[in-house]
């Protein structure tokens, strides 16, 4: 299912904590790592005589930065290359979310992987509005690598359905990741009443039935009565991967705040957001 993964960097140590889940999937997969580092347009700032940069100052200035992205992405690559994975650098310049969204469309890119921090680790915002764009205007399912904590083998996958048979693309992507990362699903749904209880386990029965035919382990179906995020909290405990799929854009981004949240107060929780395919 991912044969050409793009890790978006910015050259920091936070942002490479996406690289040992990119790697682990490459590795097994024989896929293909994009490595790109965007590199930012200068602006023009006034010197204090009043005077603007020439066009040539800012020319030398965008050339320096393109000669450190290439350099820090060629060392990258180099170690990945020695682990025997195949990669793809590229740094081009100019608004980060724009050059991502063409390269992954160009690439035909199939799953981004990035953390939820970078430079100082102050700056979920820029790199959740980031990621947040990609899913909601790209075509690519984002794994979101939590930023602190201890890195964690994310043997086991959390997902949440809602009982629409359009919404299970989660479950596509959790057969695609066994064996390779996850060995273990837990599925849950969560209902306005009780009245649905009796038709919410059925479904979740079938689902279960459905995935063990296919070799994957279900290690348990919760049905409860409550808020969605806060029953998935609930649920989740560090070292599990929730796979989500977010079928608005307005839903994607309510989600993507809340479960990015958590995976940095849990401090060893990643997320894989889905698109759906009928989200508008």
């Amino acid at each position: 299912m991912f044969k050409q993964i793009l890790v978006p960097l910015d050259g920091s140590m936070l942002a490479e904590r996406a690289l040992p889940v990119a790697a682990q999937l490459a590795h097994a997969t024989h896929a293909t790592l994009h490595l790109v580092r965007v590199v930012p347009v200068v602006a023009t700032p006034w010197l204090e005589w009043g005077e603007e940069l020439s066009d040539e100052i800012i020319d030398k200035i965008t050339g320096t930065n393109m000669r450190t992205a290439a350099n820090y992405l060629d060392t990258v690559s180099k170690r990945l290359v020695a682990q025997g994975i195949t990669t793809r650098t590229a740094q081009p310049t100019g608004n980060v979310t724009s050059n991502l969204l063409d390269y992954e469309r160009d690439e035909g890119i199939d799953l981004v992987v990035m953390c939820t921090h970078g430079h100082s680790g102050l700056d979920r915002f820029v790199l959740g509005s980031i990621s947040a764009r990609l899913l909601s205007y790209g075509a690519a399912p984002v794994l979101m690598v939590h930023a602190f904590g201890p890195s964690a083998p994310l043997e086991h996958a959390v997902v949440p359905l809602d009982g629409l048979a359009e919404h299970e693309d989660a479950l596509q992507a959790v057969i695609a990741l066994m064996p390779v990362m996850v060995h273990g699903v837990s599925l849950l749904r969560v209902i306005a009443s009780v009245e649905q209880q009796e038709e919410a386990e059925r479904y979740l029965a079938a689902v279960s039935d459905r995935l063990v035919q296919q070799g994957i382990q279900v290690t348990e179906r919760r049905v409860v009565v409550g808020d969605p995020p806060t029953e998935i909290r609930a649920m989740i405990s560090a070292g599990q991967l929730v796979v989500m799929v977010a079928h608005t854009r307005v839903h994607l981004i309510r989600w993507f705040d809340t479960l990015v949240d958590d995976a940095v107060e849990h401090g060893a929780i990643d997320v894989l957001f889905m698109r759906s395919k009928k989200q508008g």
